[in-house]
């Protein structure tokens, strides 16, 4: 399982709004993506920040104090 501490989090919060700027971006711009890719890789990005957050949420100083 991960840890997330609150830095850890917000980084990779970060991370997934730029993958799915930069993901926009690419297809306004009719790079090759497929809507199916799209549509896909947006899923996991959103799947991704969830349960991340519901990670954060279960014990915001990470896991490691879960175990």
């Amino acid at each position: 399982m991960m840890d997330l501490n609150d830095e850890q989090y917000h980084r990779l919060q970060h991370a997934i709004a730029l993958t799915r700027e930069s993901l926009a971006i690419a297809a306004e711009l009719g790079d090759d993506l497929s809507a199916f890719q799209l549509k896909h890789a947006l899923h996991s990005l959103h799947y991704i920040s969830e349960l991340a957050r519901l990670i954060h949420q279960k014990c915001p100083e990470g896991l490691a104090g879960v175990a």
